[in-house]
């Protein structure tokens, strides 16, 4: 995943120039990709920027809304909240599709709850709560008639999974493609 990750980005970058926005939904495999990452944004001037514990989102948001040579990887905050009006951001990337972490003791419980009671955990909660902040990070980029760009979403579920068609079906309707090179008629000049 994080290698896959890293050569999608260096591809994506090729095609939008910076003013671009990374997801995760681990800092664990943000930090990967960014160690991995960070001498091919420097070496093509690329400012890259990584969300951390007690960092200053607002600065880091401002950075990406005045050097349109840009990266920002960024985890859970940057999920929702984040506004970055016009062409400052227009390549938004969601690395993996953004479902609760199993391992953690109240979404375990909770799932637990639901399966005691004869219900499919994965369709009464597990996807739902995916779709939701799905739909709060697609929101990053798509805020208003006049942002134009292109969201990427890298995680291999959406093709081989059947739920992929029913997570297009839900997302606000736009062009789609599974050719990375077809950003090039999406992102504004």
């Amino acid at each position: 995943f994080i290698a896959y990750t890293v050569e999608k980005l260096e591809e994506i970058l090729m095609y939008s120039g910076g003013r671009m926005l990374v997801l995760f939904t681990s800092f664990d495999s943000m930090n990967q990709v960014a160690a991995k990452f960070q001498q091919y944004c420097s070496e093509r001037g690329y400012n890259m920027l990584v969300q951390f514990p007690g960092c200053d989102r607002e600065k880091i948001i401002h950075q990406l809304k005045t050097d349109p040579r840009t990266i920002v990887l960024g985890c859970s905050s940057f999920w929702t909240g984040v506004d970055v009006p016009g062409d400052a951001l227009t390549t938004l990337v969601i690395a993996k599709l953004p479902f609760p972490q199993q391992n953690e003791p109240l979404i375990q419980a909770q799932l637990e709850l639901i399966e005691k009671a004869n219900r499919n955990s994965f369709v009464d909660y597990m996807f739902p709560k995916m779709m939701i902040k799905l739909k709060q990070g697609f929101g990053r980029l798509n805020r208003s008639v006049k942002c134009q760009g292109a969201i990427i979403i890298l995680d291999s579920r959406m093709r081989t999974k059947r739920y992929g068609k029913t997570v297009i079906k839900s997302l606000p309707k736009c062009k789609y493609t599974e050719k990375l090179e077809d950003i090039v008629h999406i992102l504004p000049i």
